[in-house]
């Protein structure tokens, strides 16, 4: 049959014809990678941008907390990345593990640029709204993504992005209720 030809084309799975096939392998664990830094800093930066007091600080002081943010959350998931991979692999980091800790620190600067982009072209409350929404859809955006590349359909992405976002938005209500 076809699945005994290399190169023949399979028959679609019933079920799952607008679902492309997840994605495994190297281009995977970075992508995960990247998916997880991207998300865990947009709620972060989301949380607190939420709590900051709009009237303290000028747009200098909140872009230098959102890049002091990043570069403090960038480290120490990079450090806690590299303990952990060097301890599975008996001290020796890997070429994969490399190219994900890149992915994660080019999320981290990514998200903190497009994070800073409304306090260096604005200030007060509208840059402040305007930061959040660029945080959520990148959020969203990390939800598809994630839901993608394990195989889900478009419709089905978009559901998980909206269900990551509303439960991001919880997380951002504890954690800035809590004063961050």
């Amino acid at each position: 049959g076809a699945r005994d030809r290399p190169g023949a084309a399979l028959p679609p799975q019933r079920g799952r014809l607008s679902a492309q096939a997840p994605v495994r392998g190297e281009y995977f664990e970075v992508a995960r990678e990247t998916s997880t830094m991207a998300l865990y800093l947009s709620i972060v930066l989301l949380a607190e941008l939420s709590a900051w007091p709009v009237e303290v600080g000028s747009s200098s002081i909140v872009i230098s907390a959102i890049w002091g943010t990043t570069i403090g959350l960038a480290l120490a998931h990079w450090f806690a990345f590299s303990v952990s991979t060097r301890l599975l692999w008996g001290g020796h980091e890997h070429r994969l593990d490399r190219l994900a800790a890149l992915g994660q620190l080019a999320a981290a600067v990514v998200i903190a640029l497009l994070a800073s982009l409304p306090f260096i072209f604005g200030s007060g409350e509208a840059a402040f709204t305007m930061a959040g929404a660029i945080l959520a859809v990148l959020i969203g955006i990390a939800g598809v993504r994630i839901a993608r590349a394990g195989g889900a359909s478009m419709v089905r992405s978009i559901v998980f992005a909206v269900v990551v976002l509303l439960i991001a938005s919880v997380v951002v209500g504890v954690k800035a209720a809590l004063g961050h």
